[in-house]
């Protein structure tokens, strides 16, 4: 790390160099400054415009997707599998999830699922997703010319909207339908998969994803 600080203090622009501080940080599941890394790299490629630092930044988000995380300020599909994104919440508030947890504990049996992140998940900021029925927000991103590929063949009413949850703001990012993401398994029983929310310590139960 030093000598990559080191790096970008002799040569600004040194696309290279922010590119492998960049992967330092996933490599050490450091989000703040990983997220950092990535936007200062956007920066440079904004204002040197060279095939290389573009190249360097194609990669670098090669990173975080194998890791299974979405770069920040990432396009919404972006990837075959697509980053959670506030801007679905944005463009249909029907889409948005505002329950707390005790609240979905309460929803009708089959109406919620959730279960834990496994390899995608952020420690300590995103480790858990929860699947809701939402038959008009499914339709709505259905027919949305920006938004329909995230939603799988058609499941009817048998489809989800799938989210994950922000410890850091205590809210649900919306992420995809179940159709595209394939989280809930018909299989799996209600009681197993609800979550007790974030206060509970037990996340053993959660690690089936």
């Amino acid at each position: 790390e030093f000598y990559y600080h080191k790096a970008l203090a002799l040569a600004p622009q040194h696309c290279e160099a922010a590119s492998y501080m960049g992967e330092l940080y996933l490599q050490t599941d450091d989000l703040q400054q990983a997220s950092l890394a990535y936007a200062r790299l956007q920066s440079l490629v904004a204002s040197v415009d060279t095939l290389l630092c573009a190249q360097v930044l194609r990669q670098l988000t090669g990173h975080w997707t194998s890791k299974g995380w979405c770069p920040p300020s990432s396009a919404v599909g972006s990837s075959t599998s697509p980053c959670w994104d506030s801007i679905i919440s944005d463009l249909f508030p029907i889409c948005r999830e505002t329950r707390t947890w005790r609240q979905l504990r309460k929803a009708s049996r089959g109406q919620v699922m959730t279960g834990g992140l496994g390899k995608k998940m952020i420690p300590h900021h995103i480790e858990v997703w929860v699947c809701v029925k939402k038959p008009e927000c499914i339709s709505q991103l259905r027919v949305s010319a920006n938004l329909s590929h995230l939603v799988g063949d058609s499941l009817g009413d048998e489809d989800y909207m799938c989210f994950v949850f922000s410890e850091d703001t205590g809210k649900f990012i919306p992420w995809a339908a179940n159709s595209m993401v394939h989280l809930v398994k018909p299989t799996v029983g209600f009681e197993d998969t609800l979550h007790a929310g974030p206060e509970s310590h037990n996340r053993e139960s959660m690690q089936n994803s």
